[in-house]
């Protein structure tokens, strides 16, 4: 049973409302404020991640000291944002210095943070589900309207259960995007 499934056990199925339109975001079009409060977010869920839960072979294998659930953040941090390739999120977090420092500065090779995809596919999934969750339905401060789905949906009409489903399908989309355009870095 997926974990985020206890957030939806008072949902309701209200079939008029109109299929979203799903937008992938683009990292660049956020502001400062909302990017902080998404990594906010991030972190909130990815910290409650058990350590075991999460594969760190491949952390460990590249030498790089770094705590799994950090690594986690950082992908589900990019991903919602729209960033799917691993070569752009290794070259973006050396260019950040809160994304550096959250990770001790420690340098990302493009390969692990394909690997670490790779071996987290499932943690990564339900941890991306929860974030979207809470930024359409505890709607945090600082978080714009649209940053996951298109402005266009009224988060408070939706039913619990249509949004539920949304957002197991948007994130669905974006770790495929993700193993796509790591499939195609591999290609290069």
């Amino acid at each position: 049973m997926n974990t985020i499934s206890a957030y939806s056990a008072s949902a309701e199925y209200r079939p008029e409302v109109p299929p979203a339109v799903l937008e992938p975001p683009l990292a660049n079009t956020y502001s400062l404020r909302t990017r902080h409060a998404l990594l906010q977010v991030v972190l909130q869920v990815t910290d409650a991640v058990e350590p075991s839960m999460i594969n760190a072979g491949s952390l460990k294998k590249w030498g790089v000291d770094l705590q799994p659930q950090r690594a986690l953040a950082i992908l589900v941090y990019y991903y919602l944002i729209g960033v799917y390739s691993s070569q752009t999120i290794a070259t973006e977090v050396s260019k950040d210095i809160l994304l550096r420092c959250l990770i001790a500065n420690e340098s990302l090779d493009w390969m692990l943070v394909h690997r670490f995809r790779h071996d987290n596919q499932s943690v990564l999934q339900e941890c991306m589900e929860k974030v979207c969750w809470i930024m359409n339905r505890e709607n945090p401060e600082g978080i714009e309207p649209g940053l996951v789905f298109s402005s266009t949906i009224h988060r408070r009409e939706i039913s619990n259960f249509l949004l539920l489903s949304r957002i197991v399908l948007e994130v669905e989309k974006r770790l495929a995007l993700a193993a796509q355009m790591d499939s195609m870095e591999m290609d290069d």
